[in-house]
């Protein structure tokens, strides 16, 4: 998929075109950055009506292309290197919980969509 980010998008609408091609993965943008294999705080977590404009220091817009084989660490660091916006990727649990990926960060975005009974997203590469 190639995600469109620009300085007049909300946060939802970006949300929304990365959750059509992944349904059973999220990913929520926030004030402060993580470490790799650490959660991010529910207090850092931006509203969804959020212009992107308003969230970021760097303001290049362009295409960021995610495949099913990327790695949710890699998707993160080139939404901070690219973009310099902070996401964290949560996946859907069986039981109906959006869990953070804090220990699967060198899982795929197909091996993450596995997890919600058996589906594999496989719509986008």
């Amino acid at each position: 998929m190639l995600l469109q980010i620009d300085d007049t998008m909300t946060i939802d609408e970006v949300q929304d075109r990365f959750q059509e091609c992944f349904p059973y993965l999220q990913i929520r943008f926030y004030s402060k950055p993580h470490e790799s294999g650490q959660g991010s705080e529910k207090k850092d977590l931006y509203a969804p009506d959020f212009r992107i404009g308003h969230i970021r220091r760097k303001h290049r817009n362009g295409e960021l292309e995610i495949k099913s084989w990327d790695t949710t660490a890699s998707i993160e660091q080139k939404m901070k290197d690219q973009f310099g916006l902070n996401i964290q990727i949560f996946r859907y649990d069986s039981i109906g919980c959006w869990i953070q990926t804090t220990l699967s960060d060198t899982l795929t975005l197909k091996q993450l969509g596995q997890f919600a009974n058996g589906f594999t997203p496989g719509l986008c590469n």
